[in-house]
């Protein structure tokens, strides 16, 4: 233990500190407009509808939603465009000319471009039907030939250089290297503008960069583009399916998948950030969100799990009154956007019924909170998961091969102290609501949880305010070294201080797959009802590698449910959140049960 003792002390990186604030040039709270379209298979007394999975995509790289409902008027969407930082035209099946739809897009486009053509930055993103869209705004004609595309994963075949487009410019060069050779686009159109039709229409040649293309067998179509002199863009592959819909076979969730999603979106959202609109006050904003809209369930009935369920814990809740628990919308989100599906695990059940998800998921998370640490019906149901995945009941799964990864946040670490030593530990700190550098230690050049890490990422950990804070107790890291039964189960690495005490702020186990932060890596994208809350890109960039590094653990396991039914019986699909940021609490959105 003499070798951890010292390094304990050690520091990776170091380099001045940054806060992560917003500059002048960039917008670190970017809110994305959502196009609705008409559907014929919608609940009573709804006219329009936009997927989940274009509010999640958008979220996942640090933006808020607002819907823009079909048939308003264009004083309405004018007032909306002066709002937000951005728009995204989604897929679908409306038509290009007469839908409410393209009525919108219509406006919208016009808009942008008055308002690039001033210098004003307006971003515009189209996928699928939205870049048909695009093109037929572009050129005043319907271009497009009937392809055999509907439901297949193609790779992204570049046509030059990927890294001197905007669009891939900042992607890493691993996973460049991987798109033209794996499935990680998801087609699923009847329709495309072949490579011939755009190299004959000068109105699209001179306007847009074919950036990509790819084949049905028998004809080549343009699959992504990027204008010239205007930061509008459109694929007609579906980047937002890989992490966030599942219910169709072709659809790819392997790890370069994943990653395709959230470097699509962070593009874009990156572009929202250069633009300044703004709602004229935080009520109109509040009003605006998606948050105030219920989402719609409506799906139908190897050696790597791509379509992992993780459960994550609620806890006892005090506001809304009379709830039993609760689950903040945010860790839903965190793990849904690395490609992971999420289960409540709800407080107060059977053993038999805790047992009985323990061998349905892949994983669990601790999130955190403020529940009691030894008598809650949180710390009841964290016990149980802890000693199944430790073998402690009767599986022994992990050390027989039943690989099962836990992860805690916050209250979940301190939990998961309290579970592996039999005591509290914490002390408190002056750490309620402080975002901080990590303080690397040299345990953490070989962890499992940063080796998958960009470099330039991990030195802005050290360097940048990126992890939010909101805890009063902590581990101190002199607490950690005197106590035998956490120092020789876990590895620390990374600490902080609130000035006068240093505390453990990231842990892994030395032998199983457990995990944990004092800090907060979900409220980054997440959560926005605090100013302390860092937003900046790589905040970001931080919130979706801890979630793949987690994700990417659930994959390993293979626990499934008995059906299908059953599965969809216990998604967190079934449950609706309920929009509690506009309340003054500290969570946009939460869940109860």
């Amino acid at each position: 233990m003499l070798v951890l003792l010292v390094c304990v002390a050690c520091v990776l990186y170091v380099t001045p500190v940054r806060t992560c604030t917003s500059s002048g040039q960039r917008n670190d709270r970017p809110i994305i407009g959502i196009l609705a379209q008409e559907s014929r298979s919608l609940p009573p007394n709804v006219t329009c509808y936009v997927a989940a999975s274009y509010v999640k995509y958008a979220e996942s790289a640090g933006a808020r939603v607002v819907p823009f409902k079909i048939n308003q008027t264009v004083e309405h969407y004018t007032r909306l465009f002066n709002s937000v930082n951005g728009v995204i035209f989604p897929g679908g099946a409306s038509n290009l000319i007469s839908s409410g739809y393209a009525r919108t897009a219509k406006i919208i486009y016009q808009l942008a471009i008055e308002a690039n053509t001033r210098g004003d930055y307006f971003p515009i993103w189209g996928t699928c039907l939205g870049f048909e869209e695009l093109t037929y705004l572009t050129s005043g004609r319907l271009l497009l030939n009937l392809t055999d595309t509907r439901g297949m994963p193609l790779p992204v075949v570049f046509t030059d250089d990927p890294k001197k487009s905007r669009m891939f410019g900042n992607f890493p060069s691993d996973l460049l290297d991987r798109m033209p050779i794996e499935l990680v686009s998801a087609h699923v159109h009847k329709w495309s503008v072949t490579s011939d039709v755009f190299r004959e229409t000068p109105e699209l040649n001179q306007f847009y960069k074919v950036l990509s293309v790819n084949n049905d067998s028998t004809t080549e179509f343009v699959s992504s583009m990027e204008a010239y002199n205007y930061p509008i863009y459109g694929t007609l592959w579906h980047p937002e399916k890989n992490a966030f819909e599942w219910t169709r076979d072709y659809i790819p969730h392997c790890p370069n998948a994943i990653k395709t999603t959230f470097y699509m979106a962070d593009f874009f959202v990156n572009e929202a950030r250069k633009n300044f609109h703004k709602f004229a006050n935080q009520t109109e904003e509040d009003n605006a969100l998606i948050y105030n809209y219920n989402p719609f369930h409506s799906s139908p009935g190897g050696s790597r799990n791509d379509a992992p369920v993780i459960g994550i814990l609620a806890q006892e809740s005090y506001s809304p009154p009379n709830t039993g628990s609760y689950i903040a919308a945010s860790y839903v989100k965190y793990l849904e956007s690395a490609g992971a599906r999420v289960v409540p695990v709800r407080i107060n059940q059977t053993l038999d019924q805790y047992v009985y998800l323990f061998r349905a998921l892949n994983g669990v998370l601790f999130p955190g909170g403020g529940a009691d640490l030894v008598t809650s019906g949180y710390a009841a149901a964290a016990k149980v998961f802890y000693q199944l995945a430790l073998e402690v009941l009767d599986s022994k799964a992990n050390s027989r091969g039943d690989y099962f990864p836990i992860w805690g946040t916050c209250l979940g670490l301190e939990e998961l102290t309290y579970l592996t030593s039999g005591r509290l530990l914490l002390s408190p700190t002056d750490t309620r609501g402080v975002a901080l550098p990590l303080v690397f230690t040299n345990e953490s050049r070989d962890s499992k949880m940063f080796s998958g890490f960009p470099a330039d990422l991990l030195k802005a950990l050290a360097s940048e305010a990126l992890t939010e804070n909101s805890h009063r107790n902590s581990l101190t890291t002199e607490t950690f070294r005197n106590n035998p039964q956490l120092s020789k189960f876990y590895r620390v690495l990374s600490t902080n201080s609130d000035g006068k005490t240093e505390f453990v702020s990231t842990l892994e186990a030395y032998d199983y797959p457990i995990y944990a932060t004092q800090w907060h890596p979900e409220k980054n994208a997440f959560e926005w009802t605090r100013d302390y809350i860092p937003h900046c890109p790589n905040a970001i960039r931080t919130t979706f590698h801890m979630a793949d590094f987690f994700v990417n653990e659930a994959k390993k396991n293979f626990h499934r449910f008995s059906s299908e039914e059953e599965e969809r019986r216990a998604l967190i699909y079934n449950y609706t959140p309920l929009y509690m940021g506009r309340n003054g609490s500290s969570f946009e959105q939460i869940y109860i049960f």
